[in-house]
């Protein structure tokens, strides 16, 4: 399914661009436009392919921990999802500072298209006039450019694991205290205790899957955004 839509994305982007007037090519390079029906379309495969049917198999797996977690005592259940939210939020202000990151990317990656396709299409003229040097150099900049932006956004995506890494620890010494508590004055069994610690853990994995596969679609939507414009 997700590749018969890309196809079809690909398709209506051809016959687009074939209807569009001379004036158009005029105005917009080359490169750019190819940079949007290959690099773009096939960047959407992230979406349509792996990530929907991913957060769907996650979002269930978090389900039944939650139903196991609260069945098991509803208080320290409550307890651990309250915390849940302030790195659910610090994880979305990540991804909106890597959806931005990869967005610049993006346009300077189809300037450098652009920039090669017009050599490369006037390279006569280029040697003619002795500009070889002065037009690698050019590029050298949009390509340092572009190495810079990218790693901004690969340093966001970085700040990730350690916050998922601190909610883990949060909600485990959570766990531990408040079960440690209600052992002591409502009579919890330690077995259910144990088995509500590791229900914490796994239920660490499937919500980092989550905000991961989110990131991705960040990356996604940047270029559907740039596909549809």
């Amino acid at each position: 399914f997700g590749n018969r839509v890309l196809y079809f994305i690909r398709e209506d982007l051809v016959r687009h661009m074939q209807s569009l007037p001379i004036t158009y090519f005029d105005k917009t390079p080359v490169g750019r436009i190819v940079t949007r029906l290959t690099n773009d379309v096939a960047t959407l495969s992230e979406v349509f392919t792996d990530g929907v049917v991913s957060i769907f198999v996650q979002f269930v797996i978090l389900s039944a921990i939650i139903i196991s977690m609260i069945s098991i005592s509803w208080k320290l259940g409550l307890i651990v999802l309250f915390s849940t939210p302030l790195f659910v939020w610090a994880s979305l202000k990540i991804n909106n500072r890597i959806r931005i990151a990869y967005r610049d990317a993006k346009k300077k990656l189809s300037e450098i298209n652009s920039y090669v396709s017009e050599n490369l299409s006037g390279i006569k003229i280029v040697q003619l006039y002795n500009r070889v040097g002065k037009n690698r150099r050019r590029f050298l900049g949009l390509s340092d450019q572009y190495k810079n932006l990218t790693l901004d956004s690969i340093r966001s995506y970085a700040l990730l694991q350690p916050v998922m890494n601190l909610f883990s620890a949060t909600t485990v010494s959570l766990a531990l205290y408040f079960g440690g508590y209600f052992n002591i004055q409502e009579g919890l069994a330690i077995g259910s205790l144990v088995a509500f610690i590791l229900h914490v853990q796994d239920f660490i994995h499937p919500l980092r899957e989550v905000l991961e596969k989110y990131q991705q679609f960040q990356n996604s939507l940047t270029s559907g955004e740039r596909v549809f414009q």
